[in-house]
C-alpha cells in the first residue's frame, strides 16, 4: 500500500516492552519513508514520557500492555502536556474485544491496531490520523 501522506520529516515514538515489536513497527515506518533518526524507542510508558519531555514527537505508536506505565496511562499523561494534547496516538495490542476498543477510543486514542501488526495496517492508520 503506497503512503499518500509524507512521513519522512515526522518524528515518531515507538513504545513497547518487546524489542522485537519495536523493531517490527520501526521497519513499518522505515518502509514508508521515516528515517531511523526520526524514530525514538521506549521500553515502557515511563521511558516514553521522558522522551516526550526531551524531544518533539509528531506521533506515538504504543503497546497497550507495558510494565510501569501502560499505553492508556501513557496517553492520559501525554494529553496533560500542552504540546501533546492533539498529537496522534496509535495503540496496538492483543486485546481486541469491542469493550477494549471502546475503552481506548474513550481515552482519546486516534487509532487502534490489533496485533499482529503489518506494514499495510500501520500505513492505513497513519493515513487516517494524518489526513
Amino acid at each position: 500500500m503506497p503512503m499518500p501522506i509524507d512521513i519522512k520529516d515526522k518524528n515518531f515514538l515507538v513504545a513497547d516492552d518487546s524489542s522485537t515489536m519495536r523493531r517490527v513497527v520501526r521497519s513499518c515506518l522505515n518502509r514508508y519513508g521515516a528515517s531511523d533518526q526520526n524514530i525514538a524507542e521506549a521500553g515502557d510508558g515511563l521511558e516514553a514520557l521522558t522522551i516526550l519531555q526531551a524531544k518533539a514527537i509528531d506521533c506515538v505508536l504504543a503497546d497497550w500492555n507495558m510494565p510501569n506505565c501502560d499505553g492508556l496511562q501513557l496517553l492520559t499523561k501525554m494529553r496533560q502536556i500542552d504540546r501533546y494534547k492533539h498529537t496522534p496516538f496509535l495503540i496496538f495490542t492483543t486485546e481486541s474485544t469491542k469493550e477494549d476498543i471502546l475503552t481506548a477510543l474513550r481515552a482519546g486514542v486516534n487509532a487502534y491496531m490489533a496485533k499482529p501488526i503489518t506494514p499495510e495496517l500501520v500505513a492505513k492508520k497513519l493515513n487516517e490520523v494524518f489526513s
